[in-house]
C-alpha cells in the first residue's frame, strides 16, 4: 500500500496542475468574452478544469501527472485490480461536484421549507435549523476525513473513500516509512482541533437558536426575515459577523475567519472555489 507521504505528495502536484488549467481557462474566457463573461463563469472554470484533466487521465484508465510523479498506482478494495470504469466515473463526478451537489440540494430543501405553508412557524424554524447546521458541517467533514487519512493513510480524497478507490506503491523499496509517526500526530493534532472548533461551534449556535425566539414567538417566521438574519451570521463562526468580508464567489464572512480558513486552505468554505488571500474585500456599511 501507499504511504501518506506519497499520496500528499501526488494530490499537491494534482492540484498544482489544475490551478494552471484553471488559469488557462480563465484567460482564454477574459481574452474572448471581455471581462463581463470572464467574471460571469470564471466558477465554471474550476469545474472545466477538472472534467478534462481527469477525463485524460483516471477516466481514460491512466495515472494521472501526480501519481505517474509518486510512482503510485489506483486500485479498488482487493488491492489486486484497477478501478471499475463506474468506480472512476463516480469517483470524478463526487471530487468535481460533490459539495457543490450537496449543498444545492440542502439550499433547495431550505427554501421549499420557507415557502411551505403546510408547516407551524416552530417546526419551520426547527428544520431551517438542522438544514443550517448540516450546510455547515460539509466543509468539516472533509477535513475530518483528511484528519482520518494522516491516522490511518489509505485515501487522501473522500471521493475515493466512497467510492472504493486505494493507493498501491509501485517501486514499494521507495516508501517513506520514516515520516509515518509524525502524519499520526499531524492526525491527532488535527481531531483534536477539530473537535474544539466543533464544541465552540454548537455552543455559539445553541446561543444564536436561543435569541432568536422572544416570548414563544420566532423571529424566523418570514422568508425575508429568515435571509435577514442568515445574512448577518458568519457561516464558520456562526456568530454575528465581524469585519465582514466578501470573496471573489460571492459569500461573506468575518474577516479573521476567512483570513485564518485561507492559511490552511484555498478554498472557499461553501463553494470550494480557489481563493487568494490578496482577493478578499472588506466591505462597509454591510447590512
Amino acid at each position: 500500500r501507499a504511504g501518506p507521504a506519497e499520496i500528499l505528495r501526488s494530490s499537491q502536484r494534482d492540484d498544482s496542475i489544475l490551478k494552471k488549467i484553471e488559469q488557462l481557462l480563465e484567460n482564454v474566457l477574459l481574452r474572448f468574452g471581455g471581462p463581463r463573461l470572464s467574471i460571469k463563469y470564471k466558477h465554471n472554470a474550476q469545474y472545466i478544469a477538472h472534467l478534462l484533466y481527469y477525463s485524460n487521465t483516471t477516466l481514460s484508465n491512466l495515472q494521472t501527472l501526480g501519481e505517474e510523479y509518486t510512482g503510485i498506482l489506483q486500485v479498488d478494495r482487493s488491492f489486486r485490480y484497477t478501478p471499475s470504469f463506474t468506480q472512476r466515473c463516480g469517483m470524478v463526478i463526487l471530487d468535481c461536484f460533490g459539495a457543490t451537489i450537496a449543498t444545492s440540494f440542502l439550499s433547495l430543501l431550505e427554501q421549499l421549507v420557507q415557502e411551505s405553508n403546510d408547516l407551524v412557524p416552530d417546526a419551520k424554524i426547527k428544520l431551517l435549523n438542522v438544514l443550517c447546521i448540516l450546510k455547515k458541517i460539509i466543509p468539516f467533514i472533509n477535513h475530518l476525513h483528511k484528519a482520518y487519512f494522516y491516522c490511518h493513510w489509505s485515501t487522501y480524497q473522500l471521493s475515493k473513500r466512497i467510492t472504493g478507490i486505494h493507493y498501491v506503491l509501485v517501486r514499494y523499496w521507495l516508501k517513506d516509512r520514516e515520516s509515518l509517526y509524525g502524519f499520526k500526530f499531524l492526525g491527532i493534532i488535527t481531531f483534536l482541533n477539530l473537535l474544539i472548533l466543533a464544541i465552540q461551534s454548537s455552543k455559539d449556535f445553541i446561543t444564536f437558536g436561543r435569541s432568536t425566539s422572544v416570548g414563544g414567538h420566532s423571529l424566523l417566521e418570514t422568508k425575508s426575515d429568515y435571509k435577514q438574519v442568515s445574512r448577518k451570521i458568519c457561516s464558520m463562526c456562526l456568530n454575528n459577523i465581524s469585519s465582514p468580508s466578501c470573496t471573489p464567489c460571492g459569500h461573506v464572512y468575518c474577516w479573521t475567519c476567512i483570513l485564518e480558513w485561507l492559511n490552511n486552505d484555498n478554498k472557499c468554505p461553501l463553494c470550494r472555489e480557489n481563493i487568494s488571500p490578496s482577493r478578499i474585500v472588506q466591505l462597509m456599511n454591510y447590512c
